[in-house]
């Protein structure tokens, strides 16, 4: 757009419109007043000019403030993003700015969310963002904080977006025969090596077997699972209590494994086929799956390429579907939400809830405990 020669000019369809210069941008315009209403309210021409004028100085008032809050609220993301860089890993740094491009002001957040919905993201993945944009404007407040203290004037607090966070998604469950499945599998394989492959590569199948126990009869996470030593392990004979201890140490691979406070606990097992499994294992490490895999990501994706193998949807994300099969069946046998809470270290039944399979609530398994009574 040519820059005009007046602030404002008529156009064909005889509406006065006032320009308005950004610099580095093209001129923008904006309504003032149609000529009709114009004339009506001022009959000569000086009258018209000083109406003209005070219009345009109005809507240049609302143009400049608008343009700084703009201005402000991106150099503030800009601002966070540094901060981010330097704390924070360069993935994270990754997420953090696909997720603030996307945001404009904090009154577009509840539009997001439903744009995030509709274009089918989980609502796991949706709670992620908002908890970026939150910390996003915690940290802008931290900031206006710090300047305000120094002016000696209010403090201001953050939104916590409460009204925004999304229903959180079920633990999607294996079934018995699908567990079941991928157990054959791995025993298929630790029988029938194939020839003039890696020793260490069997011995893969074997840990893979060992942590199939672990999270299918005792509930344990994937970090879990990688960081148990044997000297956690309390084996007692069968009918008496044996425990797993799950605390903070370092694991396999030399890396501090931090427990969260809730999560620590002395865990008792209470299948008795787990028990057999654990005293029939060689203590060939002092950590129970070795050192094999790197970390809890690696060990989940050996699962995921086994439940690919025997045609298990991708929608059960392991090791958290053994978890959920453990939590269901022993609920379904009778067990309280609160004592299977318990068992997986869960700081709220919330939580422990969206673990609990409902279609898996079978009636034989009421039946039997009918007839037990």
């Amino acid at each position: 757009m040519a820059r005009p020669t007046k602030q404002w000019a008529l156009d064909k369809r005889g509406n006065w419109k006032g320009y308005y210069h950004t610099p580095g941008k093209r001129a923008t315009e904006r309504l003032l007043i149609k000529d009709v209403d114009l004339r009506a309210q001022a009959r000569t021409k000086a009258q018209r000019d000083s109406l003209l004028a005070e219009l345009y100085a109005q809507k240049a008032s609302a143009e400049s403030s608008a343009t700084t809050q703009v201005s402000s609220f991106e150099s503030s993301k800009r601002a966070f993003l540094e901060f981010i860089a330097n704390e924070r890993s360069a993935n994270t740094l990754k997420e953090y700015s696909h997720t603030l491009a996307q945001l404009q002001s904090f009154e577009q957040v509840d539009l997001l969310k439903q744009q995030w919905a509709a274009a089918g993201q989980s609502p796991n993945t949706i709670n992620k963002k908002i908890r970026t944009i939150r910390s996003f404007e915690n940290w802008r407040v931290e900031q206006e904080n710090n300047e305000r203290a120094a002016k000696a004037l209010p403090l201001v607090h953050a939104r916590k977006f409460r009204n925004l966070k999304t229903d959180p998604a079920n633990i999607s469950s294996y079934s018995k025969e699908q567990a079941d499945n991928i157990l054959q599998l791995i025993e298929a394989r630790i029988a029938n090596p194939l020839p003039n492959v890696n020793p260490d590569f069997h011995r893969r199948w074997e840990l893979l077997r060992r942590a199939w126990w672990l999270s299918r009869y005792a509930g344990l996470r994937g970090a879990e699972l990688l960081s148990l030593r044997w000297k956690d392990i309390k084996l007692a004979p069968l009918q008496e209590d044996s425990f797993l201890d799950i605390n903070s140490h370092e694991d396999a691979r030399g890396k501090w494994f931090q427990v969260k406070q809730h999560h620590a606990a002395v865990v008792p097992i209470v299948h008795d086929c787990l028990i057999e499994e654990l005293q029939s294992w060689e203590h060939d490490h002092e950590f129970v799956l070795g050192n094999y895999w790197k970390s809890s990501i690696e060990l989940s994706r050996a699962f995921s390429r086994l439940q690919a193998q025997v045609g298990i949807s991708d929608e059960i994300k392991p090791v958290h579907g053994f978890r959920a099969l453990f939590a269901t069946e022993l609920h379904n046998l009778g067990a309280s939400i609160y004592n299977v809470k318990e068992l997986l270290r869960h700081s709220s039944i919330e939580t422990t809830e969206r673990y609990i399979d409902k279609r898996n609530n079978k009636i034989s398994a009421l039946r039997s405990l009918t007839k037990a009574a």
